[in-house]
């Protein structure tokens, strides 16, 4: 399970960020051996058919079917620390809405001067 979830990390950050440690920095980091590494992501791209973008209908579905089984484990620490609990037992959480429109200028821009303050974070990190 951990091999798929740092697997299916870095696949995320590829997709999302335009820059990006290499897989070996990833496998050091995950504790498994690179060339695994590879192999996964390559095996998880096939598997999603290269298609990461995700619907947002595809997401609603999966955060209602998530919201479902949290709602018992809500309730129950909702009981406990006195907190109240929405009359269709869903969790008080919302779910981030779903981008279905292309990236403005703005949201680029941010993306972008949050790229350079990461990217100054990382000359920052000694390298060894």
């Amino acid at each position: 399970m951990c091999r798929l979830l740092i697997a299916s990390v870095v696949v995320a950050i590829k997709f999302y960020d335009d820059k990006f440690f290499d897989n070996e920095y990833y496998s050091k980091v995950g504790g498994v051996p690179c060339v695994e590494m590879n192999l996964i992501e390559i095996e998880i791209l096939q598997m999603l058919d290269y298609d990461l973008v995700v619907k947002a209908e595809e997401y609603e579905k999966y955060m209602e079917h998530i919201a479902r089984l949290y709602a018992p484990i809500h309730s129950a620490i909702s009981a406990n620390s006195g907190t109240r609990v929405s009359d269709e037992g869903k969790p008080a959480l919302t779910p981030a809405k779903a981008v279905t429109s292309p990236p403005t200028v703005e949201m680029t821009r941010e993306r972008s001067e949050i790229g350079e303050k990461k990217e100054a974070m990382c000359d920052q990190v000694p390298q060894q």
